[in-house]
């Protein structure tokens, strides 16, 4: 029987895989700060389990070595040797490609699930607008208060509650209601914390907003007059 020392090893060499695939999966569909910690444990010991079904599977008909870094006897006294431990190498990173392959997959299924349903794939709707809106796009801040702020989003947090989502914009600008514009300022880079920021807006982009129904300043809903 392995020692303490060894069966710690073994599960950390059985779960790490897991979290290999737990980050692609949130590469793919991000983090949900609402979620149980017990839910990711419970997808992390799946995306391990599933990588190591399927490095069994694919073992024999690749010519790929067994999954020994698992098994116990593999840790006894006369089996740890440098050569031994080496070997153990390569299934181990077969292990993490399989559950990187199953993240992937099953990320793959939640988007297929939500746009069967019509329904987003990310946790949030901040989740989705910071990252399917956002990016590389010109954002206005209005802040609690009541100045407004136009600048690039360069970093916002996204897997907290609403009350810790500080923004970081860059090239940032100030609106000057004299004008009726936005006047660039002398920082680089501004940073507002989650209670100043009351709305943020993306600003329309012909290039990209081809399918806007409505053109800008529009009277939306004008009542009809008699005459």
């Amino acid at each position: 029987m392995p020692g303490s020392s060894a069966g710690l090893l073994i599960l950390v060499l059985a779960m790490f895989p897991g979290f290999a695939g737990e980050f692609a999966y949130a590469l793919l569909i991000g983090r949900d700060w609402r979620e149980r910690e017990v839910e990711r444990i419970l997808r992390i010991l799946g995306f391990s389990i599933f990588g190591l079904i399927g490095y069994v599977l694919s073992a024999a008909p690749l010519h790929l070595p067994s999954a020994d870094q698992v098994i116990p006897a593999s840790y006894a006294p006369g089996m740890l040797r440098a050569t031994s431990l080496v070997g153990l190498a390569e299934p181990f990173l077969g292990h993490v490609v399989m559950a990187v392959i199953a993240g992937v997959l099953f990320g793959l299924l939640v988007r297929c699930i939500a746009a069967i349903r019509h329904t987003f794939s990310e946790p949030s709707t901040w989740d989705y607008f910071v990252k399917q809106l956002v990016p590389n796009r010109w954002i206005t801040v209005a802040t609690a208060s009541g100045e407004s702020y136009a600048g690039k989003l360069v970093h916002c947090d996204v897997n907290v509650g609403a009350t810790e989502r500080d923004i970081v914009l860059s090239e940032p600008a100030k609106f000057d209601p004299d004008r009726n514009r936005y006047r660039t300022i002398s920082n680089q880079f501004l940073y507002l914390p989650a209670q100043d920021v009351h709305a943020i807006g993306v600003v329309y982009d012909p290039a990209i907003d081809q399918s806007r129904t409505v053109p800008i300043e529009t009277d939306l809903f004008e009542e009809e007059r008699n005459d």
